[in-house]
């Protein structure tokens, strides 16, 4: 598994105030906690594709193909997620660093 770098954003006199980036990132993290919760009733049901496969279509598994692009959407929306928590959870600390790692998934 593979991690890359991600900046935080330096918490200064001159710049963004911690509150108003701590809100902003609560109001992200939520609005996808919220896209996640939204997306589910939007999973694959079998009953959907088999079609598929009884008008001589060249699919492997049409339900196994969208099951799992519906998971890669869910991972990237999770990613995305757990990315503002990391950073959410810099702001919040005494002790900020300019760079935080994060899996990547790859």
């Amino acid at each position: 598994m593979t991690t890359k770098k991600l900046i935080c954003p330096c918490v200064h006199g001159n710049g963004t105030s911690k509150e108003s980036l701590l809100r902003d990132y609560e109001a992200a993290w939520d609005a996808i906690q919220a896209a996640l919760k939204a997306m589910m009733p939007t999973a694959p049901n079998g009953r959907d594709y088999y079609p598929y496969n009884q008008n001589g279509q060249a699919f492997d598994d049409p339900f196994k193909m969208a099951d799992q692009q519906f998971r890669e959407r869910l991972q990237r929306l999770q990613r995305t997620c757990d990315e503002i928590d990391l950073l959410m959870n810099n702001t919040y600390s005494d002790i900020r660093e300019q760079y935080v790692e994060i899996e990547t998934g790859d």
